[in-house]
């Protein structure tokens, strides 16, 4: 954002404000990333500049990262990633997830309204976490709580604090879930 004024006869004051980066937009899927496929985005998702002048592994806890898996189109500067409300509503929901006291580091954005939540397990290993957009965020949201605080609590039957290779939020109220070197279950 730039804003000229002028001072008297002979000033002229120039305001600049550059664009805060929000988050990073990685082009492809996690195991993907890489230095020339990342970008960073403003809070209304628009990407504004490629990262080229900083290593990504520096940056890992800084910003959220968004990774796009889509056929139809790339991360491009100058164009918002995703569409603004559902950006929006995706923010919404991992600061909520934050909030419940849960680390996500990244999410995987595909095109037919499928997600992967990327969370860190006890032992700082990473989780998925699977949902879409069938059921609303935030009754997802309070599914994933709920289940994660009695996994934490040992509440589902387990006797150590389980290491997650995944959780799906895809099937209404029903939870599965994989246990790291353990058998697919439902509580």
């Amino acid at each position: 954002k730039i804003s000229a004024e002028v001072k008297g006869a002979s000033v002229l004051s120039i305001d600049i404000v550059e664009k805060k980066p929000e988050v990073m937009v990685c082009d492809g899927f996690k195991e993907d990333e890489s230095d020339d496929k990342c970008y960073f985005a403003d809070q209304n998702g628009y990407v504004f500049e490629k990262i080229t002048d900083f290593p990504l592994e520096d940056m890992h806890d800084s910003y959220f990262k968004y990774y796009m898996n889509s056929n139809s189109s790339s991360v491009t500067i100058g164009n918002n990633f995703i569409d603004q409300n559902r950006f929006s509503e995706l923010q919404k929901f991992v600061k909520d997830v934050s909030s419940a006291g849960i680390k996500s580091t990244g999410l995987l954005v595909s095109d037919d309204g499928s997600y992967e939540l990327y969370v860190d397990n006890i032992n700082q290993t990473a989780a998925v976490v699977y949902f879409d957009d069938r059921t609303p965020f935030d009754k997802t949201l309070s599914d994933f709580v709920i289940f994660w605080q009695n996994a934490m609590d040992k509440k589902l039957g387990l006797k150590e604090v389980p290491v997650f290779d995944y959780i799906n939020l895809r099937f209404g109220n029903n939870v599965f879930y994989l246990i790291k070197n353990g058998t697919s279950t439902k509580p």
